[in-house]
């Protein structure tokens, strides 16, 4: 943990974990389990219930995967988080902007080419992440957004493929350029639902 600089960040995570888990580093661990089995269930599931996209939808997926984790699981950040020197949006603004973007994939068109579907998921998986919208876990919650998202499109994005430290970069540029995200996005993408 100890990703965030906000105030009591840590404890507050300690603190609300519904895991009894006293230490980050047993936190850490027990939240990649419990994480793992919620989110195998969900790909046995499927997720057509997730679109068309909406806040509710966001939540109710936050909350399937964090409800064995976090008491706070499906709800909307009420705090302030920075990540490094990465300040996201303000928590008064959050839900707005969710909404703004949720609008905005009801009404994305067809994509023509994997040029383009990059283009686009690689816009909204950087809007997606300023946006962060939950305290933790926003980052898993949001690939699994943008890879269904590519489906409707009939696109698979396999974020297993991706490099974790080069994923990390990517993102971070993405604050002022996505263009490195698009093209990790675009060396895992293809056509097709799998």
């Amino acid at each position: 943990m100890g990703k965030y600089n906000v105030e009591n960040q840590d404890e507050y995570l300690l603190k609300h974990n519904l895991l009894d888990a006293d230490t980050f580093h047993e936190l850490e661990q027990l939240e990649a389990v419990a994480f793992s089995i919620r989110s195998t269930q969900l790909e046995e599931e499927g997720y057509d219930w997730l679109f068309p996209i909406s806040i509710k939808c966001i939540k109710q997926l936050h909350y399937y995967l964090f409800q064995d984790i976090y008491a706070f699981a499906g709800e909307i950040r009420s705090v302030q988080l920075i990540k490094d020197n990465t300040r996201f949006c303000q928590a008064a603004f959050v839900h707005q902007n969710l909404e703004g973007i949720c609008e905005q994939i009801k009404k994305e068109p067809i994509w023509i080419s994997r040029e383009q579907a990059a283009k686009r998921l690689a816009y909204y998986k950087t809007e997606l992440n300023m946006i962060h919208p939950f305290r933790e876990g926003s980052g898993r919650t949001i690939r699994i957004i943008i890879r269904e998202h590519a489906k409707m499109h009939n696109f698979y994005w396999n974020f297993n493929e991706i490099d974790n430290s080069s994923y990390k970069y990517a993102m971070i540029e993405s604050v002022t350029n996505n263009r490195l995200l698009q093209t990790i996005i675009f060396e895992t993408l293809k056509e097709g639902k799998s």
